[in-house]
């Protein structure tokens, strides 16, 4: 039924934006945009409304395309579905046994720090290895307003919401939930569809660890992440 709605080439490039998700979040975003009713109501999803929201992510997607993969994902080249620590058969404690054997003492912590020559270290750029299909990483992805990123397409933006800040002055904890819902749909959306955060050329792929807000208090103007704090109450921080 949903085939029915979709034009041959639309069909084709589906499966490859729905890729590592039960649901479809890479387009769980524009199902919701279909909802007259929202938070705790059901919500109907029917054949014409699927391909609908299908269609709005081969939007989304850079040059109204989809993207060859996600941003960063492991266990989706031959070379590591070869070995077993992409075997989803094992169970995640052999899994993670056979990765690790495979990482020298360097090749571990290179993982787990900042490496100058892949980027600036503020973004955070982790190695990978490419013998065994392990990506490298980029851990720095905006969260105190939107997901910080390009616009993959004219119009087809991050939702950007009020800051830490100002929120945090409205004291209202629904606001907060619903903004990191949005947020977290978002940030699975633009890394499943290979978005960048700014560079035009990918070269700061969108992963899925957001930064911010801090939960720090915000008693001295001086500090310079004072508009990622929700205040000075520490209750309220």
């Amino acid at each position: 039924q949903v085939r029915s709605h979709l034009s041959s080439n639309q069909w084709a490039q589906a499966p490859v934006l729905l890729r590592g998700s039960k649901t479809g979040l890479a387009f769980a975003v524009f199902l919701c945009s279909h909802c007259s009713r929202h938070q705790g109501m059901r919500l109907e999803v029917t054949p014409k409304r699927f391909a609908s929201a299908v269609m709005m992510v081969l939007l989304l997607a850079p040059g109204g395309e989809a993207a060859a993969a996600p941003n960063m994902h492991g266990c989706l080249s031959a070379v590591a579905r070869a070995l077993p620590y992409c075997n989803t058969s094992l169970g995640i404690e052999a899994r993670l046994d056979d990765l690790l054997s495979r990482l020298s003492l360097r090749e571990k912590i290179s993982q787990i720090t900042p490496q100058a020559d892949l980027g600036d270290t503020c973004t955070t750029f982790t190695r990978g290895k490419a013998q065994i299909g392990l990506p490298e990483w980029l851990w720095l992805v905006e969260t105190n307003t939107n997901v910080a990123s390009g616009c993959p397409q004219e119009g087809r933006c991050a939702t950007t919401f009020v800051g830490p800040l100002g929120l945090g002055a409205s004291f209202n904890r629904s606001s907060w939930k619903l903004k990191g819902s949005v947020l977290g749909t978002e940030m699975r959306a633009f890394n499943n569809i290979g978005a960048s955060r700014f560079h035009p050329d990918g070269s700061n792929p969108i992963g899925l660890t957001g930064f911010g807000p801090n939960i720090n208090i915000a008693r001295d103007p001086r500090f310079g992440r004072t508009s990622e704090l929700p205040g000075e109450d520490p209750l309220l921080s």
